[in-house]
């Protein structure tokens, strides 16, 4: 059974606290609109990054982190995704379900709404992200989910599979301040690894397309695992990434992201994350620890 209900969260007076009893989740109505933390029903482990210095802070003029998962734009054309997102957003509770919704962005007249549900008795959540074109012509974008991991995790990103035969079968995407031989990055046979350092505050991003549709962090004996199906036939922003990620000293973000879709006025684009938590005993140190321990929650 899901128990909804208003509560406080960090400074924030006005927040949205969901649980089952498997899993705990905490949105804020007072910015955002944006979910501030997802872990086990009991204790304190928030699986998301908390930026502490900002935490009930809003109605700021400039775009703040505050840690948490966000809805962004892509892509990241100048300052387009990241307009401030400090004042409060309307909210609405239907059964299992928390919808969020936030006002138009002056500079880019988009609205951003988050459809959170939670199941009944499972440890996991389906959160579906949509952005609305308010303007009087069409825009071309994709949604972009971007959750920000706590500082000492582990990332685990599948790499592509599918027999092309002689053809390539994927591709990473790297920018220009990423080093190749970045040594928290791992390039294994399998999967990508990503391990968090907070003492290396350079940045780190790659993106790819995620055939497998899934991507993991490993932190505090439990593994947050994201879910967002690719579509086969979609265009991806940043040569062609439906998964992406970014390191620095403060935390990792896990990122899923839509095809680009051109979006006529009063139309949206939209994708969908599930999210899955399970006890990982400790970092997994071999391959196939990862295939026991992480892909059978990537299952559909």
């Amino acid at each position: 059974m899901v128990e909804i209900r208003v509560a406080e969260y960090g400074g924030w007076k006005n927040c949205v606290a969901m649980s089952n009893g498997r899993v705990r989740l905490v949105a804020t109505t007072d910015v955002g609109p944006r979910i501030l933390r997802f872990g086990p029903g009991d204790g304190d482990l928030n699986m998301f990054h908390e930026e502490k210095a900002q935490l009930g802070l809003s109605g700021s003029p400039q775009w703040l982190a505050y840690g948490g998962h966000r809805l962004w734009h892509a892509p990241q054309e100048g300052d387009r995704p990241n307009q401030p997102d400090n004042g409060k957003v309307g909210y609405a509770i239907n059964g299992d379900s928390v919808e969020l919704y936030g006002d138009e962005e002056p500079a880019t007249r988009v609205r951003k709404e988050l459809l959170i549900t939670m199941s009944e008795d499972g440890p996991e959540v389906s959160v579906r992200h949509r952005i609305y074109n308010n303007n009087p012509w069409p825009i071309r974008l994709a949604s972009w989910g971007l959750s920000m991991m706590r500082a000492g995790g582990l990332e685990v990103l599948p790499i592509p599979r599918n027999d092309t035969r002689y053809l390539p079968n994927y591709m990473i995407s790297f920018w220009p301040w990423t080093r190749p031989n970045d040594g928290r990055f791992t390039l294994g046979e399998k999967f990508m690894l990503l391990r968090h350092d907070p003492a290396d505050g350079g940045w780190f991003k790659i993106g790819y397309r995620n055939v497998e549709g899934w991507g993991a962090y490993i932190y505090g004996g439990h593994v947050f695992v994201k879910i967002c199906r690719l579509e086969s036939d979609g265009e991806y922003p940043d040569f062609g990434s439906s998964f992406e990620t970014f390191a620095d000293g403060s935390f990792v973000e896990l990122e899923a992201l839509s095809p680009l879709k051109t979006v006529g006025a009063g139309e949206f684009v939209e994708h969908t994350e599930e999210w899955k938590l399970a006890e990982c005993a400790g970092f997994p140190s071999t391959e196939k620890e990862i295939e026991e321990c992480v892909v059978p929650l990537a299952r559909p």
